[in-house]
């Protein structure tokens, strides 16, 4: 028996890996030539790393690690093309189900739109705002002051508010984005209390008002608006009302009501459709629209 053979009947840690496939091997001689110079050759080397897709990963990372810098360029680009596709299928299949819940969507969302998207970090400071908010409460036995909790740490406090100049970047739909900036468009910024004030242990509703979400706060049975774009500023639901009459809105108790789920996020959608056609990015726009379409599909066919 030759050395080779009598270790691998031994069990041998070598024995336990795993023969490369061969699509795996095509792909590690296709790697030698990630940092040729010449363009026919890289477009015909990514071509191929992009139809092989989740496969192409364990090459590609290895690939990074290469002492040739175009090399380790060209691999982290094909790995984040390789993670935004993956993201893509994911979110996909989210638009499918028959419940839809905003945070995990627009998280996905996030997720697709942001290679360097860290869901850890995004979810560990709206804990921490969370526990801010919380503390607040705990120290406040006014009940209007109770109320306003939320909106004093976000907005008076952390000063989250209405994002200012550029007002249809995508930066201002993403909800990680919005966490980074503090800043961004009044669904998002709803989306982000309403977040903070699960965690802090009660309930808001987001109330669909036409191009501008605002929240319902209750307050000891009764409730004020909050308008996060405004930092949070408070009104009674008549001063809401008399503020949209005068804008020349004809008034819906429809949108003193809370929306649902899969509506915010549809409405998030088409303001995701509106950034991306803003900043000449087509392409992304129209994959934005295939997740309405499918949100809508997966709605009425049940």
């Amino acid at each position: 028996m030759d050395p080779i053979s009598e270790s691998a009947a031994f069990g041998s840690p070598a024995a336990l890996i795993p023969a490369p496939r061969p699509a795996e091997l095509h792909l590690a001689r296709l790697a030698e030539f990630l940092g040729d110079e010449s363009p026919v050759v890289w477009r015909e080397v990514q071509r191929h790393f992009e139809q092989a897709g989740p496969a192409a990963r364990r090459i590609l990372l290895q690939a990074t690690k290469n002492t040739d810098a175009r090399t380790r360029m060209r691999a982290r680009h094909l790995l984040a093309q390789l993670e935004r596709s993956a993201a893509w299928r994911r979110l996909v299949r989210y638009c499918t189900r028959s419940k839809i819940e905003l945070e995990p969507a627009l998280f996905l969302l996030s997720e697709w739109m942001d290679p360097d998207f860290d869901a850890l970090s995004a979810r560990n400071e709206l804990d921490r705002l969370g526990a801010r908010v919380s503390a607040q409460i705990e120290v406040r036995t006014d009940d209007l002051r109770r109320a306003g909790s939320l909106c004093d740490v976000l907005g008076r406090e952390e000063r989250y508010g209405g994002s200012i100049g550029e007002f249809d970047h995508p930066d201002n739909v993403l909800l990680h984005r919005a966490l980074q900036k503090k800043a961004g468009m009044p669904l998002t910024l709803c989306a982000l209390y309403r977040f903070v004030a699960q965690r802090a242990g009660f309930t808001i509703s987001m109330l669909p008002i036409p191009g501008h979400i605002m929240l319902r706060v209750p307050m000891n049975g009764r409730t004020l608006i909050a308008d996060p774009y405004d930092r949070g500023r408070l009104r009674s639901e008549r001063d809401t009302r008399a503020q949209l009459a005068r804008a020349g809105l004809k008034l819906q108790n429809a949108w003193f009501q809370e929306a649902s789920d899969r509506y915010l996020f549809r409405r998030q959608l088409l303001n995701l459709c509106r950034s991306l056609d803003s900043i000449g990015r087509s392409a992304q726009s129209r994959q934005a629209s295939l997740l309405i379409d499918l949100l809508d599909r997966s709605h009425s066919g049940r």
